[in-house]
């Protein structure tokens, strides 16, 4: 298993498009320069994400930039996908790394502190906190902030990505407040251009690290 040390621009796929339009979003993203995927894609059966991912994969693969699969370890370990996310109410990290191979990526959604250093003790190889910002895609609490951020990035040794509600303009305070990259689904995917959307974030990345 590949390792990867650039999570700066972790794009997660829209769930409210048909397959060959996420598809293709993907690739542009891809093409673009986004440094992870994750294949989140709620609405779909358990076949098609498993096919969906095999795609995407296929688009991915050939770039180097892993595939992670959200929620379904199941369907991350037969399609052949780097690594599976897991949340607060799925499989817990340390049942999922009995079945899963040495260095199969395992992320988790963090909300707080004390889930955070959970996360920590069982090994997580990177968490996503949040919500930073108000977000419909990420209605799991309230809004924490940079703040958040902080308290996280005092416990978390690996990579941190931030997500929720965070455009181009806010990354800047998000990686100065100890994010190591963010998670973006509608500031990509929802209007306008995905190149044009992704080169903006990027351009706001490279600011923000020079």
């Amino acid at each position: 298993m590949p390792s990867f040390d650039n999570w700066s621009l972790y794009a997660i796929t829209p769930d409210d498009v048909e397959c060959e339009v996420m598809l293709d979003m993907v690739a542009q993203a891809l093409e673009s320069g986004i440094t992870a995927v994750q294949v989140r894609r709620k609405q779909v059966t358990s076949r098609q994400l498993f096919l969906e991912t095999r795609r995407v994969l296929e688009l991915a693969g050939p770039l180097g930039v892993p595939v992670i699969v959200n929620d379904r370890l199941d369907i991350a370990l037969a399609a052949g996908a780097d690594g599976v996310h897991l949340g607060q109410d799925d499989l817990p990290l340390g049942n999922a790394r009995a079945i899963a191979a040495p260095g199969f990526l395992m992320g988790v959604s963090v909300h707080n502190a004390d889930e955070a250093r959970e996360a920590e003790a069982q090994k997580a190889s990177y968490v996503a906190v949040g919500p930073i910002y108000a977000s419909r895609s990420k209605a799991t609490g309230p809004a924490g902030g940079t703040e958040l951020v902080r308290s996280v990035r005092r416990i978390a040794r690996g990579p941190l990505i931030a997500i929720g509600g965070i455009g181009p303009e806010k990354v800047g305070e998000v990686l100065e407040a100890g994010a190591d990259g963010v998670a973006v689904i509608s500031g990509i995917y929802s209007g306008g251009s995905v190149r044009a959307r992704v080169g903006e974030f990027r351009e706001a990345i490279a600011r923000a690290k020079s």
